[in-house]
């Protein structure tokens, strides 16, 4: 019976060691499969981050470019608006000033005439003044 438990105990032992190295036969093949996983996706990883800031830079990079155009425009567009306000400017003074001018000479004609009327109506006045009072006297002395 010794004999029968030495070797039941033998094949427990081997079938032991055998499990024990399938067992670490599987777990370094997973170790070893996991590790390429990992390399694979740090990989990729690094090759996607790579492309996303070549992306980004070269987003920025098209920005500032279209940045600096629409300074260039607004600066371009601040001069031409500076310009056409000192030309307004201008055209208005210019106008302002030929208003004043005809302003003065409607108001120096109108003068004018307002004098002339002025001197007529005094003219008239005095004439009628006199016909009334050369008729108030004539009326007298055929009163008398």
């Amino acid at each position: 019976m010794t004999e029968q438990l030495d070797e039941s105990v033998n094949k427990l032992d081997r079938q032991l060691r055998d499990q024990a190295a399938e067992a670490e036969e599987r777990a370094e093949n997973e170790h070893r499969h996991f590790t390429s996983l990992c390399a694979a996706l740090e990989k990729n990883f690094a090759e996607e981050t790579q492309e996303l800031e070549k992306q980004f830079t070269d987003v920025f990079a098209e920005h500032d470019v279209r940045l600096a155009d629409l300074n260039t425009l607004i600066k371009d567009q601040g001069v031409e608006m500076k310009d056409a306000c000192a030309e307004l400017a201008r055209r208005f003074s210019d106008e302002n000033a030929e208003l004043e001018r005809q302003l003065e000479q409607i108001n120096v004609h109108l003068s004018e005439k307002v004098e002339r009327l002025d001197d007529k109506c005094k003219r008239q006045f005095t004439d009628l003044d006199k016909k009334f009072t050369e008729r108030t006297s004539s009326t007298a002395e055929r009163v008398k």
